[in-house]
């Protein structure tokens, strides 16, 4: 049985590291995983607004680490649109969108 003790230092010892995030680099618009996440968001911003709008490319972004796995926030062109999208893709988890906001081209 674990003690409660043990516990507590295993949570105090886990969640900065759960929740760390490293230095922002630039991304490479055309790396394939780059392009998922860009997908992604169009997908998901569609699903939750009900908008129709169709991915074309990502334009520039960057990530960090954040946790076991990376947070994103690129720039897609998307329907002759730009906007910003906050991704985080995580191992074995589904993406999830956080923000997904239009932007002066």
């Amino acid at each position: 049985m674990i003690r409660p003790q043990s516990l507590l230092t295993l949570f105090a010892i886990l969640l900065p590291l759960i929740f760390a995030a490293g230095p922002w680099t630039p991304v490479n618009p055309n790396d394939p995983d780059v392009k998922r996440i860009g997908e992604f968001a169009v997908s998901e911003n569609n699903k939750q607004t009900g908008t129709k709008l169709v991915f074309q490319h990502v334009v520039s972004g960057d990530s960090t680490p954040r946790g076991a796995g990376l947070w994103y926030q690129i720039i897609i062109a998307a329907s002759s649109e730009n906007y910003l999208v906050s991704v985080w893709d995580r191992p074995f988890l589904p993406l999830e969108l956080h923000a997904f906001v239009k932007v002066k081209n």
